[in-house]
């Protein structure tokens, strides 16, 4: 019993860093995208004039 026990807790703590960096990597992605995002209002903005600071 403290075999399965011991190798499920090895499976669920793999399984949480895959998970863990997953999320990072996504939201990595998702600042990148706002950022990005942002980047292209900021350009929009200045080129029609509303250039508020």
């Amino acid at each position: 019993m403290e075999n399965h026990t011991a190798s499920f807790y090895m499976f669920i703590t793999v399984w949480e860093t895959i998970f863990t960096s997953q999320v990072e990597l996504y939201l990595i992605k998702l600042i990148k995208k706002i950022s990005e995002s942002k980047e292209i209002n900021k350009i929009v903005i200045e080129k029609i004039g509303l250039n508020t600071p």
